[in-house]
């Protein structure tokens, strides 16, 4: 669209919104804390932008997402933990940001699973996390596809891998896991 700026404050009064999407733009500035007066708001696409700053807490008043599409911007800080309490997300695209920290225990701890069973689609790639992968991630029934390449991640729990269909984790960690695990084999 080649659209610029800032998004506004008042995209908060679009009460009846449903979608928003600003893909590939050249919005910068951090995302307006009124986005979360959205409360019928489905979908929100911002990929391939230059907002920065963290995600507002105030997002997580919008109960009704099924889709965040925050990739390719310039997203800080921690993943927020309110995260996993928002229960309709299917799709959740926060790769190629500037995050840090590990994976947030909402998105991968047991307790909290039923609340992101609808979850498909989690792309954490080609940020700063580190840690481990939380092998409970791949207890997301639904989910199919994971990418988490291009971070610091310390090892893959197997039961991640063999539990999903499609699998995105790339570079080292998956050589890593391979070579493991053709050792054990050669071994047996």
């Amino acid at each position: 669209m080649g659209l610029q700026g800032t998004i506004s404050p008042y995209v908060g009064n679009l009460s009846f919104l449903v979608r928003l999407d600003l893909r590939n733009n050249s919005f910068h500035g951090p995302l307006t804390h009124e986005i979360g007066r959205l409360s019928r708001m489905k979908a929100l696409i911002l990929q391939d932008n230059k907002i920065q700053g963290i995600i507002p807490p105030t997002l997580f008043h919008c109960r009704m997402l099924q889709n965040i599409s925050l990739w390719n911007n310039r997203f800080s800080g921690q993943i927020p933990e309110e995260l996993g309490t928002l229960s309709k997300v299917q799709i959740l695209y926060l790769g190629c940001n500037y995050f840090t920290g590990t994976i947030p225990s909402s998105v991968a701890n047991l307790s909290t699973l039923q609340l992101l069973c609808e979850l498909t689609d989690l792309s954490l790639s080609y940020n700063k996390l580190e840690g481990s992968i939380p092998r409970d991630i791949g207890s997301l029934r639904k989910l199919e596809i994971l990418y988490l390449g291009g971070n610091n991640f310390e090892g893959v729990d197997s039961r991640i891998i063999w539990r999903l269909g499609r699998l995105g984790i790339y570079g080292s960690l998956l050589q890593q896991y391979i070579r493991h695990n053709s050792q054990v084999l050669a071994e047996t």
